[in-house]
């Protein structure tokens, strides 16, 4: 018979044979019939009648490589399933088809059910080795440790080199950390972690709203280290403001909830300013600071307290005003950031505590006289 024959003998078999035992009844019922499958089929060696039917019925005249690294050829099933894919687990894993299946199964499965996956494979872990985690295992630890103490220095050089090898092959580097895509995705799935955290977790307190989305959110600082600010709404006054997210900082609408905390100058100005009816806002925020006193439109009071900010008339530049800040350092940083806000076309009224305290007259007749200055 050829093969076409051969086909039709076979399919009109499996009408009353199921593919489980096809193979067997027709090795045991129809010997002539087996030799000349055997014989259509001579270019396979060493291999069961089974998949020799298999190729007939499936018109194969060899054995499928695998899809991946088309080289190697891949092993016979059974009838029902055919021939595997893939060689090896190495080459299934990296297969871009197999891996895209595999993300989006992870992706479609449910909080429940990936808890409910958790907990049947902690139990078959239980059952097997007494613990949730094989590495939990004393056994299995002491093993490990074993077989790493054991190996020779030569095995060692072996085991590095091939996965030294591996790295350079699948990913350029030596180590895959060393890779730009890897850093790149490692960061992105750190950053919607963090994303995800600051949405779900009860650190906005339901008083801000983020106004930025997950692609948008870039960390807390940007690479020169400089604070990164997000827009936000507050669910108060609904306002839309800036602030970053920095060590666990609580993103503030400067509206709702001002800088309580005023020094005594600070609340003295305060207080002369209303008695003379001149409008102004409380620890206005001006990106990235906030400022004592600003009336509009581009007029800032700064008071400054003797001892915190080192006044010049009380203190040496060596005054140490806490640790690690002499009264010269705090000194340089309000210049910086006095230029900051002029630079932003703001004019700056300095008030130092000493003044308020033994010139108040004549503070007054400065802030009167700057309020009142046109531009």
């Amino acid at each position: 018979m050829n093969r076409e024959e051969l086909k039709n003998f076979i399919n009109e078999i499996r009408k009353n044979v199921s593919n489980k035992g096809l193979a067997l009844y027709i090795y045991n019922f129809y010997k002539l019939e087996s030799q000349d499958i055997i014989k259509e089929t001579n270019y396979l060696q060493k291999c069961e009648i089974t998949e020799r039917i298999y190729h007939i019925i499936n018109n194969l005249y060899e054995i499928p490589k695998c899809k991946e690294c088309n080289i190697n050829y891949v092993k016979f099933y059974d009838m029902s399933r055919g021939y595997t894919q893939f060689c090896s687990k190495k080459c299934l894993n990296d297969n871009e088809e197999f891996k895209e299946k595999i993300k989006n199964i992870k992706n479609n499965k449910s909080k429940e059910e990936k808890e409910e996956i958790i907990k049947k494979r902690e139990k078959k872990c239980l059952n097997k080795f007494g613990v949730k985690n094989p590495y939990q295992n004393k056994k299995i630890k002491e093993k490990i440790k074993n077989i790493k103490i054991n190996r020779s220095e030569d095995e060692k050089r072996k085991e590095k080199k091939t996965r030294d090898e591996t790295n350079l092959e699948k990913y350029g580097v030596e180590f895959p950390l060393q890779n730009k895509e890897i850093q790149a995705k490692r960061k992105r799935t750190l950053l919607d972690k963090m994303y995800n955290k600051l949405l779900n977790s009860n650190r906005l307190g339901g008083l801000a709203i983020p106004l930025f989305t997950m692609d948008e959110y870039k960390g807390n600082k940007n690479e020169n280290g400089k604070l990164i600010y997000y827009l936000f709404k507050c669910t108060k006054c609904e306002n839309k403001f800036e602030d970053n997210t920095d060590n666990g900082r609580i993103p503030r609408c400067h509206n709702c909830f001002p800088t309580e905390q005023f020094t005594k100058p600070h609340k003295t100005i305060s207080k002369f300013l209303n008695e003379n009816n001149i409008d102004h806002e409380i620890e206005k925020y001006i990106k990235p600071y906030s400022v004592d006193i600003f009336t509009q439109p581009n007029k800032i009071i700064e008071t400054y307290g003797d001892f915190w900010h080192g006044n010049p008339k009380i203190y040496k530049e060596s005054h140490l005003i806490k640790k690690n800040l002499t009264a010269k350092d705090k000194w340089l940083k309000d210049e910086k950031r006095i230029n900051y806000l002029k630079n932003k076309g703001n004019e700056i009224l300095i008030i130092w505590e000493d003044e308020v305290n033994n010139d108040w007259n004549n503070v007054q007749n400065k802030v009167l006289e700057f309020i009142n200055k046109k531009e």
